[in-house]
């Protein structure tokens, strides 16, 4: 896989600085869900909260699965 896994633009750090942002709000307001009496919407909150973050570690998640898928073949 010679694909190049360089993100060092200013475009790629706007996105994930935002995808962190997003994460960290979504996760502080499943708590005030949760203290309003609603769970599952506290669940589906976190849940968002749980992407937003995969979304900010896109570049270490796309490694990690090269790494797996290049092992596999």
């Amino acid at each position: 896989m010679s694909r190049r896994r360089s993100h060092e633009t200013i475009s790629d750090v706007i996105s994930t600085v935002v995808f962190l942002g997003i994460a960290l709000y979504a996760f502080l307001t499943g708590f005030g869900a949760l203290d309003a009496g609603e769970p599952m919407r506290a669940a589906g909150i976190w849940l968002s909260s749980l992407l937003c973050f995969l979304g900010a570690c896109r570049f270490i998640v796309a490694r990690i699965y090269d790494q797996i898928i290049g092992r596999a073949l």
